[in-house]
């Protein structure tokens, strides 16, 4: 009888590199506005670490009156058939009075999803081509590349798998700091009922690295993450 999940952690040990094109390391400023005031910054970087992993890291910092929020995401995975596939995910929350640390391991030998959210831990099975917070934002630039325009994508989140979809809505130009830019935008669509939305804009001449990002709840804009520089 064939050894199902046998054969998908032998698929799963077997990295292979995606299109050098659209993954080359770069680091995107970014400036954070509110109700048009700047209030702070984010910093969207991909990076190369021995041993063929990589890291994708959003981390952001705001000030709100007399207020400080600072938040970073990192994902450390290996390019597996072209798309990243998450070893590591970390993520640090800073609010007013407090301070959350999220921890998540991928064992793709064993097919376990392991991890910790404060007092909170979960040890999950795991199913081949799931994401975690930050690798299925790469996965998605990847499948823009690609020329994929409504994608759905399998991704854990504090021991639960939930099904995260993008769909471009539009191709439009955006004026930015890099200059004027040929842009998808890109939205999530959400459950029926849910009042949040987010839309983001990726640039094509840029790797499909996003340019602008924003916040809706109950249709009012919480947050503009727009871009100030890259360095690739």
């Amino acid at each position: 009888m064939l050894n199902i999940a046998g054969l998908n952690r032998a698929v799963a040990s077997e990295p292979v590199a995606a299109n050098p094109a659209t993954v080359a390391p770069f680091t995107a400023q970014y400036d954070l506005f509110r109700d048009e005031d700047n209030v702070g910054q984010a910093t969207i970087s991909l990076t190369a670490l021995p041993d063929n992993r990589w890291q994708y890291q959003t981390a952001s910092e705001a000030r709100l009156y007399f207020f400080h929020f600072s938040d970073r995401e990192q994902s450390q995975f290996r390019w597996l058939n072209g798309k990243p596939q998450p070893l590591q995910f970390e993520k640090e929350s800073k609010r007013p009075g407090k301070a959350e640390v999220t921890r998540q391991q991928f064992d793709w030998q064993q097919l376990l999803d392991s991890g910790t959210r404060g007092k909170k831990s979960w040890s999950t099975a795991l199913t081949p081509g799931t994401q975690d917070l930050q690798s299925h934002l790469l996965a998605l630039q990847q499948d823009l590349a690609a020329g994929i325009r409504d994608v759905h994508y399998a991704v854990s989140k504090n021991g639960r798998v939930r099904d995260y979809h993008y769909a471009v809505t539009k191709e439009e130009t955006l004026d930015t700091a890099l200059g004027r830019l040929a842009v998808l935008r890109v939205e999530r669509i959400r459950e029926p009922g849910d009042d949040r939305q987010t839309i983001s804009w990726f640039a094509p001449s840029l790797n499909y690295i996003p340019v602008r990002l924003q916040q809706f709840e109950d249709g009012e804009l919480q947050g503009d993450m727009q871009i100030r520089a890259l360095q690739r």
